[in-house]
């Protein structure tokens, strides 16, 4: 039975991949978003404590995210056949930090001058002394309301008889313990020129957990579970104040051309392991060969969009519409990639200047880019003759591992030129190539 169910999988599988609508190849990676408020006049800030139980912990975490530069990027989880990796950005201009941040003892040093006390919310007469002190363009002050309880239920739950004991259903009441637990931080920014609110933000999180009465003791702390709910709330609080990366995923577009299929599947594969520039460059020098190929189009766009490029990206996501003008995807990644220009008019604002990235597009690259490639035969704890000569009499230059992927050079009747590392070149039967 296990073997038939496996089978039916494994069949069910192939088929899905054999559909047309089934997913190409795709490159993932962080990208990075602006705040929910820009504040453009705003660089050096202080964070004062917030008031209330918790307060300590939701400055802590927020002036953590506030100095990440990073912030966002994580592992990326791994799909049914490819395991989790460590996530990246191309981007490589974007950052999430951007304010001056100042120290919490040179702070503390000026709220004891004053007479004031480190945490609560000051008015906007105490705002503007303290940032004047500390010359800072606004003050970032906050609150934190918790609440946690626990209460009792009973609840039916439904269980199978094995077979020995008559099978069937039956039901028990259960007495169960549920903790619940909220936070909500609320926080402002005032401006120490002005003393005006310049913005306001709240955020809540609530978390609750159960177990029988009986392991009611098992049940995880109320502060550690307002910790989780307070650190949950102050991402969503600085993501309001400061740019922030996202996880984006770009399809790429099947080429269809049959002149253009094959590199265009070695630009796609490229393209999936985060490999952009040898990805582009394939791209690249298929259109120069045809300018009006709009899957080519829509994956130069892709690139661009993916680096930062925003507007070579609307050129090309723009030119592929004119030749596909119902195109839902490239109708969307246009849409998208307009955000992208306004996030970097946002960005720049706040000190993020968004820098053209420049591809490396000399013809040697080129070239190389687009030469013929090979798979040697074998495993690779075989190894296979490389001769110096198209000639099997010749002298053997080196052996090669079976399974690696060589770049060829040139052809001589049932040989392949290719290139070794150091730079040397050799002869490879093709009987010894994969086709």
């Amino acid at each position: 039975m296990r073997r038939i169910l496996i089978s039916a999988l494994m069949v069910l599988l192939v088929l899905a991949i054999a559909q047309p609508g089934f997913a190409y190849k795709k490159l993932k990676c962080f990208t990075l978003q602006p705040p929910d408020q820009v504040f453009p006049n705003v660089k050096r800030i202080a964070v004062l404590n917030f008031e209330g139980d918790g307060g300590s912990a939701a400055t802590d975490a927020l002036v953590s995210h506030l100095l990440n530069d990073k912030r966002g990027i994580g592992d990326i989880q791994g799909g049914l056949f490819s395991n989790a990796r460590e996530g990246c950005t191309h981007q490589r201009w974007a950052t999430t930090k951007v304010f001056d941040v100042v120290e919490r003892n040179r702070l503390e040093q000026i709220m004891q001058e004053q007479h004031m006390e480190g945490t609560g919310l000051v008015n906007d007469a105490q705002a503007v002394t303290i940032g004047g002190l500390l010359g800072v363009d606004a003050i970032v002050s906050g609150s934190v309301v918790t609440t946690h309880h626990d209460k009792r239920s009973t609840e039916e739950r439904t269980y199978t008889r094995p077979k020995e004991q008559g099978g069937g259903s039956y039901t028990v009441k259960v007495n169960v313990v549920i903790r619940e637990v909220t936070a909500q931080v609320k926080l402002r920014v005032v401006s120490v020129s002005t003393a005006q609110i310049l913005g306001s933000k709240e955020a809540a999180r609530q978390m609750s957990k159960k177990k029988d009465a009986d392991e009611a003791g098992e049940l995880p702390s109320p502060e550690n579970m307002l910790g989780a709910c307070i650190g949950d709330a102050c991402v969503e609080v600085a993501n309001y104040l400061a740019p922030h990366f996202e996880l984006v995923e770009y399809e790429f577009a099947k080429v269809k051309a049959k002149e253009f299929s094959n590199k265009a599947e070695d630009a796609a594969k490229w393209a999936e392991q985060g490999q952009l520039d040898k990805a582009y460059l394939i791209y690249y020098s298929l259109y120069q060969q045809d300018q009006y190929n709009p899957e080519i189009l829509y994956n130069l766009g892709l690139l661009h969009e993916a680096v930062g490029n925003y507007y070579k990206a609307k050129e090309m996501y723009e030119g592929a519409l004119m030749m596909k003008s119902e195109e839902k995807d490239y109708q969307r990644a246009l849409g998208r990639n307009e955000k992208g220009l306004t996030y970097a008019t946002n960005l720049a604002s706040i000190g993020v200047p968004v820098e053209e990235y420049t591809w490396n597009t000399d013809q040697k690259a080129i070239d190389q880019a687009m030469a013929e490639k090979i798979k040697v035969k074998g495993k690779s704890s075989e190894r296979i003759s490389v001769y110096q000569l198209a000639d099997a009499t010749s002298p053997e230059l080196t052996k090669i591992p079976g399974g690696i992927e060589l770049t060829v050079l040139g052809q001589d009747g049932d040989w392949y030129k290719v290139k070794l590392p150091g730079e040397k070149e050799g002869y490879l039967p093709k009987g010894d190539v994969k086709k």
